[in-house]
């Protein structure tokens, strides 16, 4: 949402803009490997 399309009411519900370029992109395939050896172990254990 473009904060000049926005009445200045609904913009003081949201983060100021420097929070929201502060955002990076999630690293799924990292995300992926940590949760794969975390699911190795958990069955390891469990089992």
């Amino acid at each position: 949402v473009r904060a000049s399309a926005m009445p200045k009411d609904v913009q003081a519900r949201f983060l100021p803009a420097s929070d929201y370029a502060r955002a990076k992109a999630v690293d799924y395939a990292k995300m992926a490997a940590a949760q794969k050896a975390f699911s190795d172990r958990y069955l390891q254990d469990v089992k």
